[in-house]
This record gives structure tokens, sequence and C-alpha cells, in this order.
């Protein structure tokens, strides 16, 4: 049996206090019971919060219950969950050795992965987990995971390095978020996900910034929908002044449709199967099977194909300030945490950047070290 005061004590410990205008605290998290812990300290201690999760799998250790985040009345500080975490001591996170599917949130099938409802003017980051498993029916969204916000608030949200796989929603089977000033939802990978009546990614905003989608790979999602005009895959809905920027993503497979919008939308250099209509902006968008590497993860472009080094980047010049297309950035990596996302000013479609260390031969041919095959395992492209 754990001993939950002790736990708690080691986790208190493990809080390092920085000096300055707001206090800041960090939580360095090893089993599931801390993780819960931290989240509730978090959510009431007035300051903002960085959550290190070390890697492993963390599954709620009380039946029928999830991971949670509920900021008290007036908690408007910052919250950053993120995983990887490695160290020496069991409270001790002392770097990010970014390994996709390291830091497992696993909902067992019964229950959501992890909700937050964030204080209402605060940024909340999500960065390098891997949701599996996450389960709500009856209406409720968000399987995997759920940012809870509403009409007013004011809350920025940024989504990245993360993974969503075999999570059940009636919407937003992967995840789900409504309202909020911005949402940022980038380098995510999103595969086998499943629906009562929406898409695997649900993402509103209401006259407030805006939505970017970016760099993300949506595949392989199903749904018991059966309305044509819905998706599988992406939903967004933006109204007054919101609008939506979605580009450079891999949206492909998705049963009905892959990409279902509704409001003032910019579309990107996007791989897309299927869409509902139009955008109101269409610029260098594809449909073309995807074509990965035949090894390692799935879902890396192969080094010829449609998606390699085709996304879109960001000009040169930005307005000051800048308008709502140029309001973003590419991020340092890939949702691996390791591959460089642009390389001599190109970017690659989808979550995953292919990388440059492959042999490529002027024939065309692509390797990869194989003993069975001569040291390299070669395939004609």
């Amino acid at each position: 049996m754990h001993n939950t005061t002790y736990i708690k004590y080691l986790l208190l410990l493990s809080i390092i206090m920085m000096t300055g205008k707001t206090m800041a605290a960090e939580f360095c998290v090893y089993n599931s019971i801390g993780l819960q812990i931290a989240l509730d300290t978090a959510s009431t201690n007035n300051q903002a919060d960085h959550i290190k999760i070390k890697k492993g799998n963390y599954a709620y250790p009380v039946s029928d219950q999830f991971f949670k985040y509920e900021a008290n009345a007036g908690e408007f500080y910052n919250l950053t969950v993120s995983g990887a975490w490695v160290g020496g001591a069991l409270t001790t996170c002392s770097f990010q050795d970014r390994e996709i599917y390291s830091t497992t949130i696993d909902g067992n099938n019964q229950v959501r992965g992890l909700l937050i409802e964030p204080g209402s003017n605060a940024r909340v980051e999500i960065t390098d987990l891997n949701f599996i498993n996450g389960y709500v029916a009856g209406g409720n969204e968000g399987g995997g995971l759920l940012i809870e916000t509403v009409n007013n608030d004011l809350a920025e949200v940024i989504i990245e390095r993360n993974t969503f796989s075999n999570n059940y929603a009636t919407v937003g089977g992967a995840f789900s978020q409504r309202n909020g000033y911005r949402i940022d939802f980038q380098n995510n990978l999103v595969v086998n996900n499943h629906t009562e009546d929406g898409a695997a990614v649900n993402l509103e905003n209401r006259n407030q910034h805006g939505l970017y989608i970016i760099n993300n790979t949506v595949m392989n999602n199903t749904t018991d929908a059966t309305d044509a005009f819905k998706s599988s895959g992406v939903y967004t809905f933006v109204t007054d002044n919101s609008e939506a920027f979605i580009a450079n993503n891999i949206l492909w497979g998705n049963q009905i449709n892959d990409i279902w919008f509704l409001g003032y939308e910019h579309l990107y250099h996007n791989n897309i199967g299927s869409q509902t209509a139009p955008a109101d902006v269409e610029v260098g968008n594809i449909s073309v099977s995807p074509d990965f590497l035949p090894y390692g993860n799935a879902y890396v472009p192969r080094h010829n194909s449609a998606l390699f080094n085709s996304g879109y980047h960001l000009p040169t010049f930005i307005h000051v300030p800048p308008w709502f297309e140029e309001d973003w950035d590419h991020r340092d990596y890939d949702v691996t945490g390791r591959n460089i996302r642009i390389r001599e000013s190109l970017v690659d479609m989808g979550a995953f950047e292919t990388p440059y260390d492959f042999p490529i031969f002027e024939n065309g041919f692509e390797c990869t070290t194989d003993n069975t095959r001569g040291g390299f395992d070669c395939d004609d492209q």
C-alpha cells in the first residue's frame, strides 16, 4: 500500500521556489498517486506551476476516477505539464530525455486520461505525453485529454509533441477544447481513436484570437456517425472575430471526412484526403496517399515523397503586429522531440520531420542499416 503522506512529503521537497515578482513551483512526479497530488497542489497554490512527469506509465490509482486539474477560484496562474523527464533520485527530474511514447497517460479503457480546467487568464502547456485508452461516453468529450474553458476565458493553450491513440469519446475522442483565447495544437500524432458522433480532434473558439493547427498527423480515426458532412479526423468551429490557421498537416484515412470546419479558415500546405467544403483561404494543399518510410515509425515521410520538404514556411517579413496567419512559429522539434523541425529553411508535412541521416543514392534507393541484407535495407523508390 502506498504511503500517501510520505509521497506528498517527497513531492513537496521536490518543489523549487524561484524568486521574483511571481513565485513558481516545480514538481517532479514518478508515480500515479504523486501525479494527482501535484495536480491538486498546483490548482490551489496561487503560483505558476510546472509538473514534470518521469518516463513511465500512469493510470489513475482509484477505480472510475481520472487525473484532473481544476483551478481554484482566483487561481489564474500558468500551468505546464510535460513528460519524458529523467533523473537519479525518485524526486529528481534532471533533464528531458525526449522519447516518443515514453510517458503514458493510460485510461485503461475505463476513464478519461486527463482533464484540465485552467484559470481564466492562464497559459496552459501540455507536452511530450502519450495518451492511450481514454474512455468517456454518454455525451462526454475529450477521451484522451479535455481542456475545459468557458466563453469568456482568456486562457491560452498549447498542446505540443503528444501522441493520442485508442481513445474514445462522444466527440473529441483524442482531444477536445471549446473556447479560451487561443489554442495551438502542434506537432501531435493522432491515430486510431474513436467517437460516437464526432471528430478525434474537436476545437472551438468564439470571438477570441483563434486556432492554430500545425504539423500534425491525424489518420485512421473512426466514428459511429454516418452524416456525410461530419469528420472523424478534425473538427474546427470559429465564430465572430475568431479564425483558424491550419497548415502542414497530414489528414488522411479517417472515416467519413478528414476535416470538417465552420467559420473563417486558412488552409496552407496540408495533405487532405477529404474535406467537407472549401476553406476561405487555400494555399498549396495536396491530396495524395501518404508515402512513409517502411521502417521505424510508420508515419515518417519518405525523402522523395510529396510530403517531404513540402510544408509551409513562415515568410521572412512579418508585419508588426503580426497578421493572424503570421502569428505562430514552427517550434524547434517534431513530435519525437529529437528531430529538428526546420532544415535549410524547409519543413515537412505532418508530425514527423524526416531525418537527413539516412543514406540516399542518386538512383533513388533509400537505405538503413540491416545486417540481414548486407548492412543496408534498401527500398527502390
